[in-house]
């Protein structure tokens, strides 16, 4: 990765698909002040940003590089740079694959992944049929129906024996 930007998405990757774990702690806070550009202590180019996502993509996404294509043409023909590395250190720790990722971690993604589009962009370029983002989303125009999430996590809830709704 080239400074930052995607970092933080592979090393939760990492965490949750090569045996780590996240804890949550009720006195614990974590927080992530982004600079103005002109505070930063170093400049950042949004192709590099993009090339790191890129390099993201290729090494955790499997057979759901697409989507990330999806929203990001402009990486498909970049180069991503030395990926064997990265590679070997996913197969060294016998990590999940993307699909296991979207079964047990990421359910709300899974069903994202099928609804993707750029809100105002036009349709032969992946263009919603709105203009307007769901809230807090940049690549879609809706979000999963809660009856939906609810059916998932009571499959997670069997599954995993969760508690259930509180």
């Amino acid at each position: 990765m080239i400074r930052w930007g995607g970092d933080h998405v592979e090393a939760s990757h990492k965490v949750w698909r090569c045996g780590g774990r996240i804890e949550i702690h009720p006195c614990s806070r974590v927080g992530h002040w982004f600079r103005s550009e002109e505070e930063r202590p170093y400049s950042v180019q949004v192709p590099d940003v993009v090339r790191n996502y890129k390099r993201l993509a290729e090494v955790w996404l499997d057979g759901h590089k697409e989507s990330f294509y999806k929203v990001k043409p402009e990486a498909r023909n970049m180069p991503a740079g030395e990926l064997q590395q990265m590679q070997e250190s996913r197969e060294r720790l016998k990590c999940q694959d993307m699909d296991w990722y979207l079964q047990n971690v990421d359910v709300e993604l899974a069903w994202e992944e099928n609804h993707i589009c750029i809100p105002g962009a036009k349709k032969e370029e992946n263009g919603c049929r709105s203009s307007t983002p769901a809230p807090a989303r940049s690549t879609l125009d809706k979000v999963m129906p809660l009856k939906d999430f609810r059916k998932v996590r009571k499959r997670l809830e069997e599954k995993f024996q969760l508690p259930g709704e509180v």
